[in-house]
């Protein structure tokens, strides 16, 4: 099966002197685990990180969900994979956390299964902060550290519910403020601890 390439002009306010054209490369382990196959111009097989770094991509964002029971895909250990094949093309990481077991979207921001209830803000708030702080901190351990995180995906209504809504409800600016600000503040954290310097990026879908 052959594979179109496409390649996205990403910008970040916070690194306006540089152009990024990003990638997301998430499904490329389920799909090659599935028998699919990279093709260059010239119709040879060759790696799809190989063929986009050489294209001109330089970030590749990944998405990662917390415990999925449904796939075995865009799991930490998954995404870790996909962030060394990244790095090994030499490409940068956009790591975007979707705090969900499953898709988050707008509308559908699940908090995932294990995390506390959408009504304890408190411990929600910390679990969230414990998760990014911990899984940043796995990653540089093991050499795969982002050079971007986002701290949500797509985050047009409430994050970490227990349901899904219109995506014209009303948002709860304070708590969605709260959220955000425990993953951001781990992010701030790593980079004092830890001498690294990953972006911070908000999603708004459209």
């Amino acid at each position: 099966m052959k594979l179109p390439l496409a390649i996205v002009v990403l910008l970040l306010p916070a690194l306006a002197s540089a152009e990024w054209r990003g990638v997301d490369l998430s499904y490329v382990n389920e799909l090659e685990d599935c028998g699919a196959v990279y093709y260059d111009a010239d119709g040879k097989p060759n790696d799809p990180y190989a063929l986009f770094a050489e294209a001109g991509a330089n970030i590749v964002r990944l998405r990662l969900w917390v415990d999925p029971d449904w796939t075995d895909y865009s799991t930490l250990s998954d995404v870790e994979k996909s962030i060394g094949r990244a790095k090994a093309a030499g490409m940068q990481v956009l790591l975007d956390f979707h705090y969900s077991d499953d898709w988050a979207h707008p509308g559908k921001q699940l908090r995932p299964a294990g995390w506390p209830p959408e009504d304890d803000i408190e411990a929600l708030s910390l679990w969230l902060y414990e998760y990014t702080r911990d899984t940043l901190a796995r990653l540089k351990d093991n050499g795969l550290s982002p050079e971007v995180v986002a701290v949500g995906n797509e985050i047009n209504t409430n994050i970490l519910v227990d349901v899904e809504v219109d995506e014209s409800s009303p948002i709860d600016w304070p708590r969605n403020a709260q959220l955000l600000n425990a993953g951001i503040r781990a992010v701030r954290e790593h980079r004092s601890r830890t001498g690294e310097a990953p972006q911070v990026m908000l999603h708004i879908a459209q």
